[in-house]
């Protein structure tokens, strides 16, 4: 059945800072384009230009996404100063992760099998690396770097988000997992003053003051039996154990690591070791852990720009569409962000894509009623009674 795309009066107020960066008919398509992504069931190409008024025809979204004179370095320019100007003095977390977008076919640019972490094997399709700011209960996506094993690494692409990110935001710390625990990102953040706190693997070679190069599951297991060596801690009604060691790693220097292990309710016994290194040593034990648990809100990030947003619905080609396409999908979801906080509310990305739906397409009943044009009116009201989004 056919959806009708509303003005997304709402969604659009937020997306008015990027006007600059386009050409009128170019931002109408962002907004329509954005819109789509937020309200509509399916997300394609063909479905945002067939369910929007504006839109004539489906070639010229294509256009838009695939050939259309604009530059996305501004567009993200303009945005990360958006992020400045609502952060501007408060402590700020930069997270780093990478996600799989799924795609089937072969001719598609740049789509090639990937390592799935999550232990699903290989899978083909697009990898990006991602960036999350988090400061005072504000979260918002910087834009992600399309990943190619025929270019840059991941771990490349990462320094230069935090290059981009530190020369334009005051970024107190950087928090990544074990993948981006390297030396050459964790020299960067030394370089530019920034903390970094990440998951460290089991055999990471430690030294302390004194002593022999060890590996790190070697030091755990001779400790692990001591029971005064452990403190028990509650945070956010979940148990943990900690203990904590200030040791040098190789050709970085000191840094503190903090084992953890989580009581398991369900299952009744303590989990594996977990290692965490932070390169403030002052930061006390439950302090480094809690930054730590940040890191989760970027996994959400990824399962809601594939499941609400539509990451994955893109059928183009080029990489260049592509690449607009992630942009836009990440601005989609920046939007949302800043309407929640500004709201003052505390949604889910889910509940405010209902909300607006509901208001919206509420707010378009309205309009039709008011058409003084009888004809107009009831072709309009037709379109809305095969909207499977409608609210009467």
């Amino acid at each position: 059945m056919k959806q009708i795309l509303p003005k997304l009066k709402e969604v659009n107020k937020y997306l008015s800072f990027l006007k600059n960066c386009f050409t009128k008919p170019q931002f109408n398509h962002v907004k329509n384009y954005v819109g789509g992504l937020v309200a509509l069931n399916k997300k394609t190409i063909k479905s945002i230009s067939f369910s929007s008024k504006e839109e004539k025809d489906q070639s010229s979204l294509n256009r838009f996404l695939t050939e259309s004179d604009w530059n996305e370095d501004d567009v993200q320019d303009r945005y990360v100063k958006k992020i400045s100007h609502q952060t501007r003095g408060k402590p700020i977390s930069l997270l780093i992760d990478d996600s799989i977008s799924k795609k089937t076919g072969k001719q598609i640019e740049e789509a090639q099998y990937h390592k799935d972490h999550a232990g699903n094997g290989y899978v083909f399709g697009h990898q990006i690396v991602t960036a999350l700011i988090i400061c005072m209960g504000l979260l918002l996506p910087l834009f992600p770097k399309l990943y190619s094993k025929k270019t840059q690494s991941k771990i490349e692409l990462a320094k230069q988000i935090i290059e981009y990110a530190s020369a334009r935001i005051k970024i107190s710390q950087v928090i990544i997992d074990s993948w981006y625990v390297c030396n050459d990102i964790i020299k960067l953040c030394l370089k530019k003053g920034i903390t970094l706190i990440g998951n460290l693997k089991s055999n990471r070679v430690i030294q302390f003051e004194k002593g022999d190069w060890i590996k790190l599951g070697k030091y755990y297991k001779s400790v692990s039996r001591k029971k005064k060596t452990f403190q028990t801690v509650i945070i956010d009604d979940a148990t943990y154990k900690l203990h904590s060691i200030i040791v040098r790693l190789k050709k970085v220097g000191f840094v503190k690591i903090v084992i953890s292990r989580q009581w398991l309710a369900d299952k009744k016994k303590w989990s594996r070791p977990f290692y965490i290194v932070c390169t403030d040593i002052s930061k006390s034990d439950i302090c480094v852990l809690k930054e730590y648990t940040k890191r989760w809100s970027i996994e959400t990030f990824h399962k809601d720009i594939k499941q609400r947003l539509g990451l994955e619905a893109y059928q183009m080609r080029l990489k260049k569409g592509i690449t607009r396409h992630i942009i836009l999908v990440t601005l989609s979801y920046a939007i949302l962000k800043l309407m929640m906080f500004f709201k003052k509310v505390s949604w889910t990305i889910g509940e405010c894509i209902k909300y607006i739906q509901d208001k919206e397409f509420d707010d378009l009943i309205i309009e039709i009623v008011n058409i003084e044009d009888k004809k107009e009116r009831i072709k309009m009201a037709k379109e809305l009674l095969l909207n499977e989004n409608a609210k009467v």
